[in-house]
């Protein structure tokens, strides 16, 4: 037991010697491996523990640092740092921050206790040990300067690239411009040309029906032969027709639903509406019908057109206008009867009149 603890106690004395806890600093020994207490003065022998003040580098004797054998040996296997009485009480009175180099005498010590100042003690550097400091830092700096050297050149490839990118988009940007540009103008020239087909299609369909008549408000009759009912409603009113210059069929199977008579020429056309006119109302018993239904006589109209004229009468009321009639499948509009017929193609003709 004891010849370990002997074994212990060197090793910890050699970790001591050696300067692990001491920032690298050795004890002063003379050639009979003695060294002296910087407080008391006393000489010991290098086996005795002693410790190293962590503030003003002096070496105290176990006496003088007020421990015992086991706390200095902790210290040691523990590799703390340790500091002086003398430096703690400086420390807790915010003295100067400069050590002490030594006292000489534990009177000495009593008056550095009691407040006594004393020389103070400073590291002395070498011109070697600021040129070496000096190239540490130097050797930092450029290493920093080196990675600051990095970053900037990758932030300048960084924006280059923005930069080309950008000028790219920008190229690609025009690009697109002109193509829609392009597109516009062909679409405008398809819309154009769509709308004139239209017309001209709507041109055609009107002069397809201009030998056409409706009859509107005819009841449909039991067994209905609508060839003899279109021929006894145009005789009354004053025409003669054979019943084979003329066809008659209804738009559709629903009551009152209207009767086109599709007519061999225009003139005939014209001839039935101008005695129709003048006939006033007629009915259908006027007609030899046991209904008492007004029947009205229509021109024959597109879709488009029978749009359009209805929008234009609708028109004609809430603007106080006086006429509105169809002649050549054309629609047109009169506010007084001195006043100009208007021919109404398309509603912004309406809503040019509006403005």
């Amino acid at each position: 037991m004891n010849k370990n603890k002997q074994t212990d106690d060197k090793q910890n004395e050699a970790k001591y010697q050696g300067g692990q806890i001491c920032d690298g600093k050795e004890a002063k020994v003379n050639s009979n491996n003695e060294t002296n207490c910087e407080l008391c003065e006393k000489t010991f022998l290098k086996s005795k523990y002693k410790l190293l003040c962590f503030k003003c580098d002096l070496w105290i004797c176990q006496k003088c640092t007020n421990l015992d054998a086991t706390a200095i040996r902790d210290l040691i296997n523990e590799d703390k740092n340790w500091i002086c009485r003398i430096c703690e009480k400086n420390k807790n009175t915010r003295r100067s921050i400069i050590k002490p180099k030594y006292v000489t005498s534990a009177d000495q010590i009593s008056e550095e206790e009691s407040g006594t100042e004393h020389a103070p003690s400073q590291k002395k550097f070498t011109l070697e040990d600021v040129n070496k400091i000096m190239q540490r830092n130097h050797d930092s700096l450029k290493s920093e300067m080196k990675g600051f050297k990095k970053d900037i050149l990758e932030l300048q490839h960084s924006v280059q690239f923005l930069s080309d990118s950008f000028e790219e988009l920008q190229r690609e940007n025009k690009s697109v411009k002109r193509l829609l540009e392009e597109e516009r103008k062909d679409l405008n020239k398809a819309n154009t040309r769509i709308s004139y087909l239209e017309e001209k299609l709507e041109i055609i369909d009107q002069e397809k029906r201009e030998r056409n008549i409706m009859i509107m408000n005819a009841p449909i009759q039991e067994n209905e032969n609508t060839q003899d009912v279109a021929h006894k409603i145009i005789k009354h009113v004053g025409v003669h027709l054979e019943t084979n210059n003329f066809l008659a069929k209804r738009i559709s199977v629903k009551n009152n639903s209207p009767i086109l008579v599709q007519l061999n020429d225009v003139n005939t056309k014209l001839s039935i509406l101008k005695k129709r006119k003048e006939a006033g109302d007629v009915t259908m018993k006027d007609c030899g019908f046991s209904e008492d239904n007004v029947v009205y006589f229509n021109h024959d109209l597109s879709k488009n057109k029978q749009e359009l004229f209805a929008k234009t009468r609708k028109y004609k009321i809430d603007n106080n206008y006086k006429y509105v009639w169809i002649k050549n499948g054309n629609i047109y509009l009169r506010k007084t009867e001195s006043s100009p017929a208007l021919v109404i193609r398309r509603e912004d003709d309406l809503k040019r009149l509006q403005n």
